[in-house]
């Protein structure tokens, strides 16, 4: 895992590498895309470490136990269920993962700050943006240790909430999400937790959040033991978040716009691929001349819609690459629609070639018969005539010699 991260961090964002990325990633992104469509889905955001893995899996009441060095950590490392926890400031989520919580499905977002590189980010943010905009109702979760809001009296807190106000441009933060302080002091209730905050941190940070009981903790192990208690404040805080659809996921920041053209070229490939894959299962071109009239003349039919009818987003890469923009899909699809119909019209010569070419061995073959069935006839005639001139003359030689 570590050598995959540190490949990934050195990867710069070309085309090339957006290709190769979706390549190997592939099982897990198409799993990811539209997983959410028609749920109602929370969404945990935070910083690198902040311990959103282990929120969750505490929320599934996954078995979780306390290492050496006071670390909440899986006792089964190896469930694949379960949503894998990081120690350390590199984050173990490269892609976001989901999990079902009652009816509700919740996503484990990697985390913001990261450092390993604009293409990971990128491929991040269209999958948050697919997620969220696809849900039917999508809350979100801000998770951010007690440590993280004192240190820099709440620089790192505000850069968390900056972002994603960015990200999420038509809502407003405060009264869509949650927040959940992680690893917070033994001991303290929520109440002794905020005034600590609100001493340590420039402003009432988080007061707001606290107000509208959308405020919660997580407090850290303390002498060996996982506080039980807190889970279903947690809850309880997460559900009081009204459940709305969220309709934009704004990723321009992501990526440079100079990028475009690179991404319209792959989608441009793909949109060739897949519509040669749809061509093929209408027509083989191998298989022509074994097909009959009437199936060549429905096979016309099929392929003068086919442009139209084609399902382009089957491919998960299209998917991707629309999510980032919905420009290179559509301006990729307007430069390709006259290629992909020169290469209809061929097909369509084709079958009309091999149809005129039936016609004209089926009147061969017409004639061929006529042909033969006057000459059956003709030697009918002959024998018939060469029958009657023999019977005559046995006849006439009976006669004389009477």
């Amino acid at each position: 895992m570590a050598d995959l991260i540190s490949s990934l961090t050195q990867m710069e964002l070309t085309g090339e590498n957006f290709q190769n990325m979706f390549q190997d990633n592939l099982k897990q992104i198409d799993e990811l895309l539209n997983s959410s469509k028609g749920k109602n889905i929370v969404a945990f955001a935070g910083l690198t470490g902040s311990g959103k893995s282990t929120l969750i899996n505490y929320l599934c009441r996954k078995e979780l136990k306390v290492d050496e060095d006071d670390n909440i950590v899986l006792k089964n490392p190896s469930d694949e269920n379960a949503m894998q926890i990081g120690i350390t400031s590199v984050s173990e989520t490269f892609l976001p993962k989901f999990c079902k919580y009652r009816d509700v499905l919740l996503y484990d977002l990697p985390g913001f700050c990261d450092s390993r590189g604009m293409l990971v980010n990128l491929f991040n943010s269209a999958i948050i943006k697919n997620i969220i905009e696809n849900a039917d109702t999508a809350v979100i979760v801000l998770v951010i240790s007690e440590d993280e809001i004192i240190a820099g009296r709440g620089k790192l807190f505000k850069e968390l909430i900056s972002r994603l106000e960015t990200l999420i441009p038509n809502v407003v933060l405060q009264k869509r999400s949650a927040l959940v302080i992680t690893k917070s002091s033994p001991g303290k209730n929520v109440e002794a937790l905020v005034r600590k905050l609100n001493q340590k941190s420039d402003g009432d940070a988080v007061m707001m959040w606290h107000s509208i009981g959308c405020l919660a903790k997580m407090q850290k192990a303390h002498e060996q033991k996982i506080e039980e208690t807190d889970r279903e404040q947690i809850i309880e805080a997460i559900f009081n978040v009204p459940q709305k659809p969220i309709s934009l996921v704004d990723i321009c920041v992501t990526y440079d716009y100079s990028l475009l053209s690179s991404f319209k070229k792959i989608c441009k490939k793909e949109i060739q691929k897949v519509f040669q894959n749809y061509l093929l299962k209408i027509l083989d071109v191998k298989l022509i001349n074994s097909l009959p009239i009437s199936v060549l003349a429905d096979k016309i039919n099929q392929l003068k819609k086919s442009v139209d009818e084609c399902q382009f987003e089957c491919s998960t890469l299209i998917v991707l690459l629309k999510t980032i923009s919905q420009n290179i899909l559509e301006s990729a699809l307007v430069k390709m629609r006259d290629k992909m119909r020169v290469q209809v019209d061929n097909l369509i010569l084709l079958c009309f070639i091999e149809i005129e070419q039936q016609k004209k061995k089926s009147e061969s073959s017409s004639l061929i018969k006529i042909i033969r069935e006057i000459s059956v006839t003709a030697v009918i005639r002959e024998i018939s005539v060469t029958a009657a001139a023999f019977s005559l003359s046995f006849l006439f030689k009976k006669i004389f010699r009477f």
